[in-house]
């Protein structure tokens, strides 16, 4: 039963509502061939020969906006699934609030203030929080009424694959140069560690020197590279926009950790789309790590 359904009882009867959505990709491709032509000054009417020249483009063209469904050209979303997306959307929500207060120094400093007994355990319990209210988003999610809106075929299967495949191998390569007992909360728990801006540490992996924020840059592609129904559409938004607020967010923080040398860096490297133009070069890397170690003041 998807989640909507648990609300249907004693509520008026809206399942003759639903809303129609046109997925034509004859009619995607005459659109982009319309742009096509006001940016190159084509004219409207062709003579028959230049239509014949053209018609390679029209099939290129539908070929690349094959991203929808061949079995259908007309889909239909229900008010079920408008309320599963709704509920999602709120769920998603509640969890990124929930996770980013937890993660904030404002919360740190009082748990520290008050029960500072408890801060070598603050990382680990933070993660296991984290993991186990994953679960209501990602249930309804699986189990919730949706609708398929495109699926990557032809050219855009094998583009968006590859991009996957690149971003989940360049997670994996990025965690050589992370505490990986450090990010899942052991190295405090076991160093009994109660102070806040000691426990992490400047990090700049290759991926840095390209983007400020490799992981929400991976996770970017990885969700946008998936078939989208009606609820991963959702969820990619909301996640999008996270991250997007979230790392101001952490920027914030690291300020806080790093100072200036973390203001250098900000202004030397893009947020979480890579710039051909902007980035750091290998002694730019050394500078800023060797100003950080001078200035960190020793434990």
């Amino acid at each position: 039963m998807s989640f909507s359904g648990l609300l249907r009882t004693g509520t008026p009867n809206l399942s003759g509502l639903s809303v129609q959505l046109q997925f034509d990709t004859n009619t995607i491709a005459q659109v982009a061939l319309a742009a096509l032509r006001i940016g190159t000054k084509l004219p409207r009417y062709q003579t028959a020969s230049e239509q014949t020249r053209r018609a390679p483009v029209r099939a290129y063209l539908r070929f690349l906006l094959t991203a929808y469904p061949d079995h259908t050209d007309r889909c239909t979303m229900t008010t079920a699934m408008i309320i599963d997306a709704i509920w999602l959307g709120l769920i998603w929500t509640a969890y990124f609030c929930i996770h980013s207060l937890q993660a904030s120094l404002p919360v740190k400093n009082m748990i520290n203030r008050k029960f500072p007994m408890f801060m070598p355990y603050y990382r680990l319990m933070f993660n296991l929080v984290a993991t186990a209210l994953l679960i209501p988003p990602l249930w309804l999610l699986y189990t919730g009424d949706k609708i398929v809106l495109w699926n990557f075929t032809g050219a855009l299967f094998w583009i968006t694959q590859g991009l996957a495949l690149a971003a989940v191998f360049g997670f994996l390569i990025s965690t050589r140069y992370y505490d990986g007992r450090e990010f899942l909360g052991l190295r405090q728990l076991t160093s009994h560690a109660t102070g806040i801006t000691n426990q992490e540490n400047l990090c700049l992996s290759p991926f840095h020197r390209y983007v400020r924020h490799p992981w929400y840059s991976f996770a970017l592609i990885l969700i946008w590279t998936r078939p989208m129904d009606s609820l991963m559409l959702t969820s990619a938004s909301i996640i999008t926009l996270y991250l997007i607020i979230g790392s101001r967010l952490e920027e914030n923080k690291l300020l806080t950790y790093y100072g200036n040398v973390y203001a250098r860096y900000i202004s030397m490297v893009p947020g979480l789309i890579p710039l051909p133009w902007k980035y750091l070069r290998t002694q730019d890397v050394d500078t800023l790590i060797k100003e950080y170690r001078s200035t960190r003041p020793s434990s």
